[in-house]
């Protein structure tokens, strides 16, 4: 199916882009600084790191979205509706009307009681809010920072 290979594809470039990241900057590097001085290695690397792990990132964002086409092509899954979307609730349900609560105002609403006895809501803590990394995409930038630092210290040798 066309739609998976569009997926496939773009994995192909994010396995490139990974490369590029981990051996092919190391060794580039290395040519960079016998011919040109470790100045010039260092502004190349610091130039074109950030710029391969913003692409790397797109692609990321770009296969997860394939994938969710993919996916919503083969039955596999589709676009869930979030609550509060269209369609939950009908434009004519009296319980969405204002409550008088006697004081006169109009559209005041009438406290509401916490019948749970919940606390507040946390405003955050240690752990991230957003989704973990795969595995192997830490695993791949932990090797190209390693192998980068590397790179870096046998340099200043």
């Amino acid at each position: 199916m066309a739609a998976k290979d569009m997926v496939d594809r773009i994995t192909g470039w994010m396995e490139d882009t990974a490369e590029m990241q981990t051996e092919s900057m190391l060794e580039l590097g290395d040519a960079i600084r016998d011919e040109l001085g470790s100045e010039s290695s260092e502004q190349f690397i610091g130039t074109v790191k950030p710029a391969l792990e913003q692409l790397y990132t797109v692609f990321e964002t770009t296969r997860e979205a394939l994938t969710g086409g993919v996916a919503i092509i083969t039955g596999e899954g589709g676009p869930e509706t979030m609550p509060g979307g269209e369609g939950d609730v009908p434009a004519e349900d009296p319980a969405m009307e204002p409550v008088d609560d006697g004081t006169g105002e109009p559209g005041a609403e009438a406290p509401v009681d916490d019948e749970f006895g919940a606390s507040e809501p946390a405003t955050g803590g240690e752990e991230v809010a957003d989704r973990e990394k795969r595995e192997s995409v830490e695993r791949s930038r932990r090797l190209g920072n390693i192998l980068s630092s590397e790179a870096t210290s046998k340099k200043k040798s």
